[in-house]
């Protein structure tokens, strides 16, 4: 009995020591908080699908922001893995798209630019509507071929794409 839960725990922390064991959805935010270091009263907008996790945490100051990403890898690996952080520009002053090849693609904004709506080039794909006074995470569909954004007054806005 004893050597079965020692092979156990021993076959669990070599799994987690050589990153086949990952962060479950349900863990991500206190995960990215924690190494992060990102404080418990930020504000975050986060969004999540079976490949990617996404995540916009925020201050009372309109420049203050860190983001998050996750990838639930390929083969064989259990539950999501850090794969990039920290603020951008792009996100503070725009809309910013991660884009992960096989994963899919977020899209991050503190929504200075009060964004309302994005419209896909497939029409089989209903637009998302967004929040324009507050920032946003967003998961584009694995059918999305490409989109716009709009404004409050439905002028498109531009997006600044990160290819990974």
């Amino acid at each position: 009995m004893i050597v079965a839960v020692v092979s156990t725990i021993f076959i669990f922390l070599l799994l987690y020591s050589t990153d086949i064991i990952g962060v479950t959805a349900s863990k991500l935010e206190s995960d990215a908080r924690s190494s992060q270091h990102i404080d418990k009263s930020w504000s975050a907008e986060k969004a999540v699908s079976d490949n990617i996790g996404a995540m916009l945490f925020y201050g009372k100051q309109p420049d203050e922001s860190i983001f998050s990403i996750y990838l639930n890898r390929k083969g064989f690996s259990f539950g999501y893995f850090f794969y990039a952080g920290g603020s951008v520009e792009a996100i503070t002053d725009g809309v910013a798209e991660y884009t992960y090849e096989y994963y899919g693609s977020a899209l991050l904004s503190m929504n200075r630019k009060k964004v309302e709506k994005i419209v896909f080039g497939n029409k089989d794909i209903s637009p998302i509507l967004v929040d324009p006074a507050k920032p946003f995470a967003v998961i584009l569909p694995d059918n999305c071929k490409s989109f716009e954004l709009y404004d409050v007054k439905g002028k498109i806005i531009p997006v600044t794409v990160y290819v990974n």
